[in-house]
């Protein structure tokens, strides 16, 4: 295949009109940084000097996996940092739709897109990717994926970035019974962490988890928990919109390079 900017690992089902929208594939921004394979494999060409960010969207279903655009669905807070420079390494994006799939009440999508990232993750550092140059991110289901990364510790990784996070939030239920069920699913999966390297982004308005349901996350040593007044007509997908990334640049990016230094102390 060669080295092209997004890299597409499996094959796509074709829309009529929207595209190549499948899930359980991977893009690579920028160009130069990454080489994938016909057989699906990839390799980070200069693993020492890069920190790679994995983000994954979020589903709507805990049990079907959605169709998705792993780059075209990534967030412009997260685009935007692809080839830039963070504590003098190169930044690459790697946007992952996952096709693990949870099935309530036993396991959540979150819980089950947890080992498929981390499986990823042990790739970056058997290739030579240091482990303080790896951040895991995601919206939603994602976004709870990427904090389960770092909370069960299978692997080394810098920290993570969660936008609208939510375990199991099923969105036919909302503020029903089930939401419920979720939030307390939220709680239990991050009790007794004596510390959690962590960006949380919370918006009030939020239907499925607004700050008030992800404020125990604030507690925990090591997590930046961020309350924000929705930019965009839906709060829960805020950090999809231009706006967001205008505003909250700066503090992605130095959050970043703040757990690049220190995990690499």
């Amino acid at each position: 295949m060669g080295k092209i900017k997004r890299l597409i690992l499996v094959l796509c089902v074709c829309g009529l009109s929207s595209g190549c929208i499948t899930p359980g594939k991977s893009e690579f921004d920028p160009i130069g940084m990454a080489t994938v394979y016909e057989d699906g494999t990839f390799t980070i060409d200069n693993p020492q000097d890069a920190i790679v960010v994995l983000y994954t969207p979020g589903s709507d279903r805990n049990d079907v996996a959605s169709a998705c655009r792993p780059l075209a669905g990534t967030p412009p807070i997260i685009l935007h940092q692809a080839g830039t420079k963070i504590a003098g390494k190169d930044v690459l994006v790697h946007g992952y739709c996952s096709t693990a799939i949870g099935k309530l009440p036993d396991r959540s999508m979150a819980e089950a897109r947890a080992p498929d990232l981390e499986r990823i993750v042990g790739e970056y550092l058997r290739q030579g990717v240091p482990p303080n140059q790896v951040i895991v991110a995601g919206h939603s289901m994602g976004g709870w994926a990427a904090l389960l990364v770092g909370a069960r510790r299978n692997v080394d990784i810098a920290g993570f970035i969660a936008f609208a996070p939510g375990n199991g939030v099923w969105t036919k239920d909302k503020r029903g019974p089930r939401h419920a069920g979720a939030v307390l699913r939220q709680r239990t999966s991050v009790e007794g962490l004596d510390r959690l390297d962590g960006l949380v982004f919370a918006f009030y308005g939020d239907p499925f988890n607004d700050p008030g349901d992800l404020q125990h996350l604030a507690g925990i040593p090591g997590i930046v928990f961020i309350a924000s007044e929705p930019c965009a007509h839906n709060p829960h997908m805020t950090a999809l919109y231009d706006c967001f990334w205008h505003e909250y640049a700066d503090q992605v990016r130095a959050f970043i390079e703040e757990r690049v230094r220190e995990a690499g102390n």
